[in-house]
């Protein structure tokens, strides 16, 4: 049976970065540092996105996440919908009736 869970998306933002303890007489002409995180997106706020890297399919639990600020993000994609045969891995078992998280699968529909 296909289970619906978080769609795993791939986000590149503009970082913040640390010019050191020198004194400068201007500024330096440095590129900028791009960052990317890959995992599943398990929701959003106001300010960020929330991107996990581990998936428990049998507890419906998430962990190692990043927090990225949406005004620093300059691409986004869905990698895929969140979609998964559970069943064809772990034989036919009822799963997530006791999940602790009663988190649903944010949309990204605008994306």
């Amino acid at each position: 049976m296909e289970r619906n869970f978080y769609p795993v998306v791939e986000l590149f933002w503009k970082d913040h970065y640390g010019m050191g303890d020198e004194w400068y007489d201007e500024i330096e002409d440095t590129p900028p540092r791009i960052l990317s995180a890959v995992g599943y997106f398990v929701g959003q706020d106001d300010d960020y996105y929330y991107v996990s890297c581990n998936y428990d399919f049998g507890n419906c639990q998430f962990s190692n996440g990043t927090a990225v600020l949406k005004n620093c993000v300059v691409k986004r994609r869905v990698i895929s919908k969140g979609k998964f045969d559970y069943d064809q891995f772990c034989g036919k078992r009822e799963t997530c009736s006791n999940c602790k998280s009663k988190l649903q699968p944010p949309s990204t529909g605008d994306w």
